[in-house]
């Protein structure tokens, strides 16, 4: 950490969601984040559930084996942004491995009509677990049809942006999912353009690797124009925002 914050090196992230990242890291000169933590990611997730009146939440997510290296930031505030919505049905089920995941999407996924009652939050730990839900359900669907006289009932499924990736969908084989993704403010006509150019929705942040690329491109600028030997500060100077012309990555 203290190499870290006292690096001359900026170091610009673009998809670090991580909550305790950002936070330790928040007084670091040299330190830009282009994406929102994932504390607003599940605050916009049980917004959206809120809003379609579902009072009944479960949150599946990794357990991982020491919760002070690797904490997960939608287990620590889930119940406390679900109580804020006003959510009082919620539970979470915590995964270790894929046997686990399999398991939980036996208790979610059934014939029961009621299995369909409420909302489930996913965040997948890695690729993996994502395609292993995705598996499962598809298994029970499969097993359910060849009985051929009932229905698969499930919660509908919202993921986090670690769902959503071009490795990920490109093999999900059940289109049951919702969720939120590192996107463009839609006033900015990057996602339309992004689209045009290359002929496919952007997944993964693109906008944001945008912006990074820029950032830096307008600091050097500004760094060889003002023979500046600190690039931080003159990231700092871009950004700052507070001359009159709104304009500080050159003097003009």
């Amino acid at each position: 950490a203290s190499l870290l914050l006292d690096s001359p090196k900026p170091m610009i992230t673009p998809c670090a969601t991580d909550a305790e990242y950002q936070r330790k890291y928040a007084n670091a000169k040299n330190v830009w984040n282009m994406a929102e933590s994932d504390i607003a990611e599940l605050e916009i997730l049980l917004s959206n559930i809120a809003s379609h009146n579902e009072d009944k939440v479960t949150l599946l997510a990794y357990d991982p084996d020491s919760r002070e290296d690797s904490r997960d930031t939608y287990v620590e505030w889930f119940a406390f942004i679900a109580e804020e919505f006003g959510i009082k049905d919620i539970k979470v089920m915590l995964y270790k491995d894929e046997a686990d995941i399999r398991a939980y999407a036996r208790q979610l996924c059934s014939t029961d009509y009621r299995k369909a009652d409420g909302a489930l939050i996913f965040n997948p730990s890695n690729m993996n677990m994502a395609l292993a839900l995705d598996d499962e359900i598809q298994l029970i669907e499969k097993e359910i049809q060849e009985e051929g006289t009932q229905f698969l009932y499930y919660p509908r499924i919202l993921c986090s942006d670690a769902f959503a990736s071009y490795d990920i969908v490109s093999k999900i084989k059940t289109n049951v999912y919702e969720g939120i993704d590192i996107h463009a403010n839609p006033s900015s006509g990057f996602a339309v353009a992004y689209e045009v150019k290359f002929g496919s929705p952007m997944m993964n942040g693109e906008a944001q690797f945008y912006d990074a690329l820029l950032l830096l491109s307008y600091a050097l600028t500004r760094q060889e124009y003002t023979k500046s030997a600190d690039l931080c500060q003159c990231i700092a100077d871009i950004v700052d925002g507070k001359s009159a012309n709104i304009s500080g990555w050159l003097p003009a």
